[in-house]
């Protein structure tokens, strides 16, 4: 392997291939600084994936289903119930339903679920009347980040 890999006649180290480009060269005294710094960017990558885990990136709060479901057409109800993708911190989750003129629908206090602590319920006071709806909720994950959403649903006559 003498002779092979390098400018001055000597052979290629354990760095790996002598000007690869992608691994550091040897220089007698130590890696240059342009293959040591695409080792350490690899490095750098390699401890954010392994913080986030096998299971890849971490999602960030937000919706992840409702009922009734955006854009459904559902029978007259008394309630939407919505999960979140992470528990939300404490006190950070509104909702508010519209009806279509934009006017607030009266519903009673939004409770947060006992044996989910994702999941949210808003009930009406009275079943829903024929028409369109839209659901405006926001929130605060624990991760910190704040999310906010909307979608409708329609609510057909009996």
């Amino acid at each position: 392997m003498t002779g092979e890999g390098t400018d001055d006649g000597r052979s290629a180290s354990a760095w790996g291939p002598a000007r690869s480009g992608l691994m550091p060269r040897w220089d007698g005294r130590r890696a240059t600084a342009t293959g040591a710094a695409v080792v350490g960017l690899g490095l750098a990558g390699a401890g954010a994936f392994s913080a986030l885990g096998a299971g890849g990136l971490v999602a960030h709060f937000g919706l992840a289903k409702s009922a009734p479901q955006a854009d459904a057409t559902v029978a007259p109800i008394a309630e939407v119930r919505l999960w979140f993708t992470q528990t939300p911190a404490e006190g950070s989750v509104t909702v508010r339903v519209v009806d279509a003129k934009d006017g607030l629908v009266p519903a009673d206090s939004l409770r947060q679920d006992a044996d989910d602590s994702k999941a949210f319920q808003l009930a009406f006071s009275e079943p829903l009347e024929a028409g369109r709806y839209s659901v405006r909720w926001r929130g605060i994950g624990q991760d910190g980040h704040a999310a906010r959403g909307r979608f409708s649903f329609w609510v057909r006559t009996r």
